[in-house]
């Protein structure tokens, strides 16, 4: 998908069976990609709209550390939430499932600017 689309979307890889095997956020950034698992399901949303949040009562919790980072950081926002519970995908990364997987980047700005040199 990363070669051939660009732009703002979500992907969702599926098995043979159509059970969901990871999600993909697209390379631009342009779209949000967060996900969690719960009550056996695992959601995936381009933000946490407040009526989903209302319905599901996720039990996120502010992660002080990750706080702390932001406020003396050169770069803020940057690097994962700053609450526990959800996952932020990065542009151009495929999160496999279950969430507890980690990310792989299939596609960096670097890679990109090489080719066109």
């Amino acid at each position: 998908m990363a070669a051939r689309l660009w732009g703002r979307f979500i992907g969702v890889r599926l098995d043979a069976a159509g059970r969901p095997l990871a999600l993909m956020r697209d390379p631009s950034g342009a779209l949000e990609c967060i996900a969690w698992r719960q009550a056996g399901l695992t959601f995936a949303a381009s933000s946490a709209e407040p009526w989903l949040i209302r319905r599901l009562r996720p039990d996120w919790r502010i992660e002080a550390q990750r706080v702390h980072q932001e406020l003396h950081s050169l770069v803020g926002g940057t690097g994962a939430l700053m609450i526990r519970g959800p996952t932020a995908l990065s542009p151009g990364s495929v999160q496999p499932l279950p969430l507890s997987e980690p990310p792989e980047a299939i596609w960096r700005p670097m890679d990109f600017a090489m080719r066109s040199l």
